[in-house]
C-alpha cells in the first residue's frame, strides 16, 4: 500500500484545518523524538480563515473520532491518529499528543515526499486525480505524451471506461479540476489516429496563484539568495513554508561560514533540486 493511502482513502475529504494541522505535525516530527511525546503548535501556523472556538473543537474532534488501520507484521491495528489534542488558553497553542506508531509513520512520509505534495494529495476527492498528480511529478517534464493504454495501465484502469468520453469526464477532466490550484496543474491536448483518441498531451502550466506569504518568501528568496522570481516562484510552491524558512537558514549559515564555492544563487536552486530528487 502507497503510504499516503492510509490517509487518503480512510478519509474522503480533509478541512484546510486538518490538512495544515497534520503538516505542520509531519513537520516537526523528529526521529530523536521521545516514544510518547506532546507536540506545540501555534495556532497562527494552522489556521488559514477565522474560525470560532466551537467550529475548532469540531475540527479537532473528529481527529479524534476517526480509527485508522496499519498493518504491521502480522498485526492489523486500528487506533486514531492523535491521543489527545488541548488548547492552551491565552497562549495560542494547541498542544496534540502523537501514537508512537504514527510518529514512525510521519518519519517516513516526511523521508518519501515532500510536504505540498502531502498538502496536495490530501486535498483530492479522486483517487485518479492523486495518481495523476504522482504521475506528473514523476515525469518531471512540462510536456509528456502518454498513450490512452499506457495511462489507464497507470491508473489500474485497464478493464475500466471502455467508452474514451466517459473516461475523459470522470478521470483527465476531474484531475485537471482538482489540480488546478496545485504545482501540478495542467493543460492537455488530445492526439487522434485514425479519428480515434490515441494519446494525451498534458502540459504543466505555472498558473497557479501565490498566497500572501508565498509572495513574501518569494520575495525574501530573491533578495537574500538572488534567485530569479521564477525560480523563486518554484520553490514555494514545491516546498511547505515552514520547509524553505528552515531550508533557506542553513543556505544563509553555509554563506556566512565560507561553505558556498559557487554563486549563492545556483547553490540554493541546486539545494532544493537535490531534496526533489532525494523523495523521487
Amino acid at each position: 500500500m502507497d503510504k499516503i493511502d492510509l490517509l487518503f482513502k480512510t478519509k474522503k475529504y480533509w478541512s484546510d484545518f486538518q490538512i495544515n494541522l497534520l503538516m505542520v505535525l509531519i513537520y516537526k516530527v523528529e526521529k530523536q523524538d521521545a516514544t510518547f511525546k506532546t507536540y506545540k503548535l501555534k495556532a497562527k501556523d494552522i489556521l488559514i480563515e477565522r474560525l470560532s472556538f466551537e467550529e475548532l473543537r469540531s475540527e479537532t474532534q473528529s481527529f479524534l473520532k476517526e480509527t485508522y488501520e496499519i498493518q504491521i507484521g502480522n498485526k492489523l491495528v486500528q487506533l486514531p491518529i492523535f491521543s489527545s489534542i488541548a488548547f492552551i488558553k491565552g497562549e495560542g497553542m494547541i498542544e496534540v499528543g502523537l501514537h508512537p506508531i504514527f510518529k514512525t509513520y510521519f518519519l517516513e512520509l516526511k523521508e518519501e515526499y515532500t510536504l505540498i505534495t502531502l498538502k496536495n494529495l490530501l486535498k483530492f476527492k479522486s483517487i485518479f486525480s492523486k495518481n495523476i498528480y504522482l504521475f506528473l511529478k514523476e515525469t518531471n517534464e512540462v510536456i509528456t505524451i502518454i498513450t490512452i493504454d499506457q495511462l489507464k495501465e497507470y491508473l489500474s484502469l485497464t478493464e475500466a471506461y471502455r467508452d474514451y468520453n466517459t473516461f475523459k469526464k470522470r478521470v483527465i477532466l476531474q484531475s485537471q479540476k482538482e489540480l488546478h490550484n496545485t504545482d501540478m496543474a495542467f493543460f492537455f491536448e488530445e492526439i487522434k489516429e485514425s479519428r480515434k483518441v490515441d494519446s494525451i498531451r498534458f502540459k504543466q502550466t505555472q498558473n497557479t496563484l501565490l498566497s500572501a506569504r508565498q509572495k513574501e518568501l518569494q520575495g525574501k528568496l530573491i533578495k537574500e539568495t538572488k534567485v530569479t522570481a521564477y525560480q523563486a516562484r518554484r520553490i514555494v510552491t514545491r516546498f511547505m513554508l515552514q520547509e524553505v524558512y528552515s531550508i533557506l537558514y542553513l543556505i544563509k549559515e553555509a554563506e556566512y561560514s565560507g561553505q558556498i564555492k559557487t554563486n549563492i544563487a545556483a547553490y540554493t536552486v541546486s539545494t532544493f533540486n537535490k531534496i526533489i530528487l532525494q523523495k523521487k
